[in-house]
């Protein structure tokens, strides 16, 4: 699993990446209640296309073997 946050920025910023470690995990959803916005505008539609490609090219580095991803898309509500 890895984390990411989006705002109205084009690329959504990485903060946990991907790991099987729940510590790490747990400690970048911890990490959220700091977190700043730089653009109060949303882009969930970009939000989504941009976690594709990076379900993408997670898939690409498992060509030996059966690759199933998962993205969970969490907003404040203003999508």
């Amino acid at each position: 699993m890895a984390i990411y946050t989006f705002d109205g920025r084009e690329d959504p910023s990485l903060l946990v990446p991907f790991t099987q470690d729940t510590d790490v995990l747990s400690a970048g959803v911890d990490a959220l209640g700091d977190h700043e916005v730089v653009d109060a505008y949303t882009n969930l539609n970009g939000a989504v296309l941009a976690g594709l490609d990076v379900l993408d090219d997670q898939a690409a580095l498992h060509t030996d073997k059966l690759f199933a991803g998962t993205m969970a898309v969490f907003t404040d509500g203003k999508d």
